[in-house]
């Protein structure tokens, strides 16, 4: 993510294109009716390649064309319906998918989304800006960082104090458990 999210806006608008055109060769039901699949395939076939259009790439299919003409002009409006997409779509035929960019359509976008990267770039967060995006990630940054300090992700919020640590105690193994007939007391 740190990657896509270094790249000059004409290469991130390539990598988003790539990204539609592959999640549809994996699951060609997403290029299909919006009103079959829902939010899955209008992220896909709408969002991503307005995004894509916006920051600078050229070469779309009259399909994807059509695509950017049903989704909104970079706005307040765009990250609404890109938060309401991401929120609800189920991308659960990526999980397992060997394509580590399709898996990042599975994940949650805390720690880095191929396609909020996008979304921030050519509509940027303001810190009360209140897209289901910008809030859920100023939402992770006072969790992480204690405050409200990123409304957008970005590779430095992957560096939060306390990160590597586990934030339960690890439960004991069976084998290493007090055997119940021992005379001491549990500790808690």
């Amino acid at each position: 993510m740190a990657r896509l999210h270094g790249l000059p806006d004409r290469f991130l608008g390539r990598a988003l294109l790539d990204l539609s055109r592959r999640a549809i060769e994996a699951d060609p039901e997403l290029g299909g009716d919006p009103r079959q699949r829902g939010y899955e395939s209008i992220l896909i076939r709408s969002v991503l390649p307005r995004i894509a259009i916006t920051l600078g790439e050229t070469a779309l299919t009259n399909v994807e064309v059509a695509g950017v003409r049903s989704a909104p002009e970079p706005s307040s409006e765009l990250r609404s319906l890109t938060g309401t997409c991401l929120n609800n779509a189920a991308f659960r035929a990526f999980i397992d998918s060997p394509d580590p960019q399709l898996r990042a359509l599975t994940l949650g976008f805390a720690n880095g989304s191929p396609v909020t990267i996008g979304l921030d770039r050519i509509c940027p967060p303001t810190p009360t800006s209140e897209d289901w995006v910008a809030s859920h990630i100023r939402e992770i940054s006072r969790a992480r960082f204690g405050d409200e300090r990123f409304s957008a992700w970005s590779p430095a919020m992957q560096d939060y104090p306390g990160k590597g640590r586990h934030a339960f105690k690890r439960r004991l193994a069976t084998s290493e458990a007090a055997d119940p007939d021992d005379d001491a007391t549990p500790t808690l």
